[in-house]
């Protein structure tokens, strides 16, 4: 009963949806996919329903902000080339805020200035 409580949950996507296992799995975003999987039930992937702004705007940042994680990249002196998170949805092809947020960045993940954090 619990993997399909949370394959449900996955596939219904909410801004919170670290706490979408009922037995405590991790949940991740893979960021070329946008598929969602859980450490505990990792044989079934979720592709997410988006069904209001809120929750598409959470969903783009976390897969941009996952993209960016995979592919780090350093400049000549050895910091992290990080361009604007405008800049990285272009790179990446993710879709900006539907509204009209601004995104920032910082080490904890991609934050929106219209919606809920």
């Amino acid at each position: 009963m619990s993997r399909t409580i949370c394959f449900l949950n996955r596939m219904f996507f909410s801004p919170e949806l670290e706490k979408s296992c009922p037995t405590g799995g991790s949940i991740r975003t893979d960021a070329l996919s946008g598929l969602i999987y859980c450490s505990q039930h990792n044989e079934i992937p979720a592709i997410p329903m988006i069904l209001d702004e809120h929750a598409c705007c959470s969903y783009n940042r976390n897969r941009l902000f996952r993209q960016l994680q995979n592919t780090r990249t350093t400049n000549a002196s050895g910091t992290p080339e990080i361009g604007s998170p405008e800049e990285l949805a272009k790179k990446f092809d993710v879709p900006f805020c539907p509204t009209s947020g601004t995104w920032t960045l910082d080490e904890k993940g991609i934050k929106c200035s219209e919606h809920e954090n």
